[in-house]
């Protein structure tokens, strides 16, 4: 018996329909699509008006799991989650009536593994309350397994996409992300950043030392863009910009920050914050030797291709160095 065609579901047995809930999440090489399917089998079985995935995340406050596949959200829900978020926790599940017109009923089905927490939310059910309390566990269950697969996949990308040494997205992430700009051909600003004398430091105090320079601008990039994907749990992997900032380390110091909505202007002053910064860091190697950064801005106005944009913002990081050699009267060469 196919699940997928089966116009009774709802008068199967909740064992047999809990397992097709797994399968068809494990068998999908796209898990957001098998978590999807995944929940609409679960609504069908119990004849809910949806049901909905979230998340705790880590400043302790829910919020609706985030992916294009799931994007129902009430207000209501987060609303009630972030208030008796400990309650709710203290039982398997419960249920809540309102008055409100939309909902009637919340069914909250809190799943604990790995130290994460997750709550299914079940909004409106039209299954009696025995047969609904039967699936509960059931379903609990299936979902950790399906959790389970989505942690692993989410740890695979981080290990892909992100640099090890300082979790900024990589050089990979970079080539997907400038594909995509090229194929949608929307505003991007663009800067390329270097370490000054980074070979120096290495040469000189050892590349203990020189990676210490690098984590720790890495550190001060993470602070003025703080939204890039390195503090994310969400992987969009489509043809979708999002909108927001993304820093990328793509070589040993060699870091690239794309932003959609902020200009040339606009980064020019977030830049001189941020070289301030830089030249007072303290890696303990006394003030003889300069920590400074050097960086080259372009901007896309008309259909630049990304390369053209980072040939251009590499020029003009090759010019700010050039000066910066010169102001600090350092022989190149040493």
């Amino acid at each position: 018996m196919n699940i997928k065609n089966d116009n009774n579901v709802k008068l199967m047995d909740p064992y047999y329909v809990g397992y097709h809930i797994m399968i068809e999440s494990l068998e999908h090489n796209n898990v957001f699509n098998g978590l999807s399917k995944s929940l609409s089998l679960a609504k069908l079985y119990l004849q809910c008006d949806d049901i909905v995935l979230y998340k705790l995340k880590e400043e302790y406050k829910y919020e609706r799991f985030n992916n294009t596949y799931l994007n129902n959200g009430y207000e209501v829900v987060i609303e009630i989650l972030n208030k008796r978020k400990n309650k709710i926790f203290e039982q398997d599940f419960i249920e809540i009536n309102l008055d409100d017109e939309e909902i009637k009923k919340i069914t909250f089905l809190p799943i604990v593994f790995r130290d994460l927490k997750y709550m299914l939310v079940i909004i409106n059910s039209k299954i009696n309350s025995n047969k609904q309390n039967e699936f509960m566990n059931i379903l609990k269950e299936s979902f950790k397994v399906i959790l389970d697969k989505m942690e692993s996949y989410h740890n695979m990308l981080k290990m892909t996409y992100h640099d090890a040494s300082t979790t900024l997205e990589n050089r990979l992430s970079y080539n997907m992300k400038a594909e995509e700009y090229d194929s949608v051909k929307q505003h991007v600003t663009f800067v390329m950043i270097d370490l000054f004398r980074l070979k120096y430091i290495n040469d000189n105090f050892g590349h203990l030392m020189g990676d210490l320079y690098i984590k720790e601008v890495a550190n001060i990039l993470k602070k003025y863009f703080p939204n890039s994907r390195f503090n994310s749990n969400s992987y969009n992997m489509s043809n979708n910009i999002e909108k927001g900032d993304h820093v990328y380390r793509i070589g040993g110091d060699e870091y690239v920050v794309l932003s959609q909505h902020k200009t040339t202007e606009q980064m020019e002053k977030i830049f001189k914050m941020i070289s301030y910064e830089v030249s007072n860091l303290n890696l303990g190697i006394g003030n003889d030797v300069p920590i400074r950064i050097n960086y080259g801005i372009s901007e896309r106005f008309n259909d630049e291709k990304m390369e053209e944009l980072y040939k251009l913002a590499d020029d003009r990081l090759s010019i700010d160095k050039r000066e910066m050699y010169k102001t600090l009267r350092i022989n190149r060469r040493k």
